[in-house]
Formats: C-alpha cells, sequence, structure tokens
C-alpha cells in the first residue's frame, strides 16, 4: 500500500502479487474494494495495482478540476512510480475511460484492455443537465433523500437491488465519509466534461475485451457495443 503524488492529486495504489503487471481503475462512487475478488485471484501469478481515483477511497482530494485526460496522465505517473512499464489495464465506466484515453496516448505500453461497462461519448445533454442538477444537491445538503436512490439505481441493475440489497446499503455507507468537492469534482470530470475518443479507438491494437452487464442503465449495452466495433479485433 501506498501513494503516488500525481496531477489529480495523491493517489492511493494497492501493490500485491508478483508477474506480468495488471493496474485496476474503479467506476465513480466505488474505489478499489471493487476489486478485491480479482486482485486476490490475479495476485497468485501476477503483479496487482490497485488504484483508488481522486476524491476516492483512500486517496486524497484533487487540488482542482480536472479532466479525463488528466487522469490518464496520473495512470501513467502511477506507472511509473512503481517502475512498470507496460500492464494489462482493467477498468469499470470510469476505469475504463481512463484505461482507453491512456492507451490512445500510450499504445505501447499497454498490453491489453478490459472495459467495463464504459462509454467512449459524452453524455447525453438531458442526462448533463440531471447530474448537473444531482451534483449542485450533494454539494449543498450531501447524500439526502431522492437522491440516495438515484444514486443506487445508477449504480446497480434492478436485479441486484432486488437480490442483494446490502449493496445500495454498503454504497451509501462508503460515501458518507469522502470529502464532498473532490467527489463534485469527479463527477464533473467523468459525466460533464467528457469528450468522444470513439474515432481515435481504431488506432488501438492491442488484446480487449469489453463488457457490459445488460441492465446498466447509466452505461447502457449499445456503448459497449460502439466501442468493441471501433477497437480492431476487441
Amino acid at each position: 500500500m501506498g501513494h503516488v503524488e500525481t496531477v489529480v492529486g495523491r493517489l492511493h495504489v494497492a501493490d500485491r502479487g508478483a508477474g506480468p503487471p495488471v493496474a485496476f481503475w474503479h467506476s465513480l462512487l466505488a474505489d478499489s474494494s471493487m476489486w478485491r475478488a480479482q486482485v486476490e485471484d490475479l495476485e497468485r501469478d501476477h503483479r496487482v495495482l490497485a488504484i483508488d481515483g481522486p476524491g476516492h477511497g483512500a486517496s486524497g482530494v484533487p487540488p482542482g478540476e480536472f479532466t479525463l485526460l488528466d487522469c490518464a496522465t496520473a495512470l501513467g505517473q502511477v506507472l511509473d512510480a512503481h517502475g512498470i512499464e507496460s500492464a494489462v489495464l482493467v477498468g469499470l465506466s470510469w476505469g475504463g475511460m481512463t484505461a482507453m484515453r491512456f492507451a490512445i496516448a500510450h499504445p505501447e505500453r499497454v498490453r491489453g484492455l478490459a472495459l467495463f461497462d464504459t462509454s467512449a461519448r459524452p453524455e447525453r445533454l438531458r442526462a448533463r443537465l440531471r447530474f448537473r442538477a444531482m451534483v449542485a444537491v450533494f454539494r449543498r445538503w450531501g447524500m439526502v433523500g431522492p437522491l440516495r436512490g438515484a444514486v443506487v439505481e445508477a449504480m446497480l441493475g434492478r436485479t441486484a437491488r432486488r437480490e442483494r440489497p446490502e449493496l445500495g446499503r454498503e454504497l451509501l455507507a462508503r460515501l458518507a465519509p469522502w470529502d464532498r468537492d473532490g467527489l463534485a469534482r469527479a463527477v464533473r470530470a467523468v459525466l460533464l466534461r467528457r469528450d468522444t475518443i470513439l474515432d481515435a479507438l481504431g488506432r488501438l491494437d492491442v488484446p480487449t475485451l469489453v463488457a457490459v452487464g445488460e441492465e446498466d442503465r447509466t452505461t447502457p449495452p449499445g456503448e459497449a457495443e460502439r466501442i468493441a466495433r471501433a477497437i480492431p479485433g476487441a
């Protein structure tokens, strides 16, 4: 366990195992603990880095507004700090957006991509307006009333909400102590300032897996299908 100073602030990184390196970046409103089952399995024969994004988990509050391209730069700084020249990158939503941007900028440093429930396009205007309003409410009053339900619906599919309601409670409890400004900056970077990289994905030449939950409403299957069509051989 340790921290790395990056362009998006001080990031917490768990470094476990030995072997071919794999780096994990989580979704918004989560932290590296979401990968615990995968890390426990892979660390037996891989070196695994599990990164907490800015404003999330044990990472510091980002010093100011940032972009997804800044996150990609920070990912490179994490790899550099751990002496890793190239790695397989695994990302869910925000993590996938970061991994794709890093791969476009530094294809020689990427051994493979695993992209889950993510998007290569901006949010639609209606969604951006809704997210902007949610951020304003959260910054002023915290995770209150209807906002709690909206966050759980965005993060968990209907089957998970029905069969494992404790996941929603765990999600809200995890968010409670995190800095509001840090979370708000991350939400703005991922949901409000996201640009398109769809056209650039055709330049990638790395083994790529694209997967999505059929009940995902935030990054629905159509977004994954676009990415899979855009990356040759995905």
